[in-house]
This record gives structure tokens, sequence and C-alpha cells, in this order.
């Protein structure tokens, strides 16, 4: 009985290796796919809330554009102002300076632009900004070449004017 034992296990293992010959190739792709559901929505811009007026003021709105924001960046700490105008001309023949401080400064939304003055009393301004290398620029009217010159009127006091777009330079 061993010997069939034995001849039978010698004739399967000559069929085994009889039956490998050359490997086959073999092509694996493992792929999975991983959808992962947000718990959250994508969040939204939070609205940039603008100080008020006093009663009996006037509050300017507007956006300012920068033209060349390599050059002509502006400083960082909200630096646009209005420089008040002397005299009933309606040219602009200096450049008037300011102090940081003395002269209304803007509330801006740094992501948009968009800025406004509150508490403006009555007169002739120029809109001026301050650019991250110090300089003083006159802001421009966005269609046209001429500075942003504005004018507020006794009449006006408890309103809001639209200054809309302006650019520098």
């Amino acid at each position: 009985m061993m010997r069939w034992n034995f001849a039978f296990f010698l004739c399967i293992c000559l069929l085994l290796s009889a039956c490998q010959g050359a490997p086959t190739p073999s092509l694996v792709v493992v792929s999975t796919v991983e959808v992962i559901k947000q718990s959250q929505s994508i969040p939204t811009l939070i609205p940039y809330h603008f100080r008020t007026s006093t009663p009996g003021t006037v509050t300017l709105h507007g956006q300012l554009t920068v033209m060349d924001p390599l050059t002509f960046m502006p400083d960082a700490n909200d630096a646009i102002f209005l420089a008040p105008l002397q005299g009933g001309s309606s040219d602009v023949t200096t450049i008037p300076s300011f102090k940081v401080g003395e002269v209304p400064q803007a509330d801006v939304d740094e992501s948009t632009g968009e800025f406004t003055f509150t508490d403006i009393q009555p007169g002739r301004y120029l809109l001026m900004v301050l650019t991250k290398g110090g300089s003083e620029m006159p802001a421009r009217w966005l269609d046209q070449d001429s500075l942003a010159i504005i004018n507020v009127d006794e009449s006006e006091k408890g309103k809001t004017i639209e200054l809309n777009h302006l650019r520098l330079p």
C-alpha cells in the first residue's frame, strides 16, 4: 500500500511541475473611490459693517480701484482721506497736504475697496490716498481723468452721497 501512495504522490508532483511552465503575466488594477459628505455648508463672506454718521452730518460712500497695485497700493491702515480745499474755484492748482488724524479718514472694507466717510461737515474736499510708500496721491473719478473733488452742501446734511467708483492713480 505504501508503494501506491508513493507512486501516487510522485505522479501528482510530476503533473504539478508540468503545469507550471512559464508564468503568465497578470494585471491587477486597484481602484478606490472615497466620497466624503461635508456636514457644514461652504462659508459665505461676512458683510462689512460700516460706521454710521451722527445726525446733522453727511456720509460719503464709494469704492476705490487701484489701477497699478505694484506701485500705488494704499497703506494698510485705511488710508483714504478727505483733504479740505480752500477757496471756491473749481480748479485745483496745488495738491493739499494733510496730517493723519486732523482730516476725515475713511472706514474701508479692505477686501473690496468699498469705503465710507462719516460725520462730514459741509465743505469742499479732495479725496486723497496715502500709499504704502508714504506718498499722498489724489484719487480720480474712475470714468474720467479729473480729480475726485467732492462738494458737500448744507442741504445734504443727514444724507448719504454716493461717490460711486474712484481710482488710484
